[in-house]
């Protein structure tokens, strides 16, 4: 320990050597250096627990999460129900059955792509919403439009007297 502190003594040895000249000179001329009594301190005494320090823990490898799972049907379903009810709630709708055509659907769908709007439903309900709040004079002309004559052949006829019995669509 010493030799690590060596060079830190050799440095030192000259000061410490003036120190112990001025020690001699001073007790030379009388002077008397006197020890004094000690002052009654004692350290506590170190105690030791009977206790064994606590065990490392082992380490954890985790494993990281699971990639998620494709989405089954039932919640595909679930998901398009959560969408619908928030979209009805965020025009202030309820749901109902709007019975169309297959044209009248078909027509839609092609509007919708050719302006960009994917639920022709909400944007036909805020047309009839906005024209039956817009005044009469503009609302006049969409009264007034010209609309095709629509004949019926003779299976089409068939198709809606079995719709009208019950109700239901059999084509489809």
């Amino acid at each position: 320990m010493i030799s690590n502190h060596l060079s830190l003594v050799e440095a030192l040895r000259p000061k410490s050597n003036e120190l112990a000249a001025q020690v001699e000179k001073y007790l030379a001329a009388g002077g008397k250096i006197e020890e004094a009594e000690p002052i009654g301190y004692k350290p506590k005494p170190v105690s030791y627990s009977n206790q064994m320090p606590p065990a490392p823990k082992p380490f954890v490898r985790r494993r990281p999460p699971a990639p998620p799972q494709p989405l089954s049907a039932q919640d595909i379903r679930h998901q398009e129900r959560v969408k619908e009810k928030a979209l009805l709630e965020r025009i202030g709708a309820e749901k109902r059955t709007l019975i169309v055509s297959k044209a009248l659907d078909d027509a839609l769908h092609v509007l919708g792509e050719r302006h960009g709007f994917e639920e022709w439903q909400e944007t036909v309900s805020t047309f009839i919403i906005n024209l039956a709040g817009a005044p009469t004079e503009e609302s006049e002309r969409f009264v007034n439009m010209s609309r095709p004559v629509f004949v019926p052949n003779a299976e089409q006829s068939r198709q809606l007297e079995r719709f009208a019995k019950n109700g239901v669509d059999t084509n489809h």
